[in-house]
């Protein structure tokens, strides 16, 4: 499985900076080998240019904690749409359990 992974800059009460924000699969396993681990375009595995009419949505996972970064856990059901090379918008959908209505974010460049 390939992942496209956050890692926060800055944190908050419940996730702290330098902790996983968020992922989003950007393709399945294949029962092969992991794949390359780096920095840098080398180290990144080739993804298919993204779809000129519509943006490319991908399954995405978000880090939850309890304030103080208690009792973290993954929770799958969010969904990240990539609209352009420059701005992704992550939607948590399921992934908030009680907390649906979260809005959702928006990263631009």
């Amino acid at each position: 499985e390939v992942r496209l992974v956050a890692t926060k800059v800055t944190g908050d009460a419940h996730v702290p900076a330098g902790q996983q924000s968020w992922w989003a699969r950007l393709a399945a396993g294949d029962g092969g080998a992991d794949p390359p681990v780096g920095v840098g375009a080398e180290a990144l595995p080739l993804v298919p240019p993204l779809p000129s009419s519509a943006p490319l949505k991908l399954e995405a996972g978000v880090q939850l904690a309890d304030e103080g970064f208690v009792n973290p856990r993954w929770e799958e059901g969010a969904s990240l749409e990539v609209r352009s090379a420059s701005s992704l918008l992550l939607t948590f959908g399921e992934a908030r359990g009680s907390d649906a209505a979260a809005p959702p974010l928006l990263f631009e460049r």
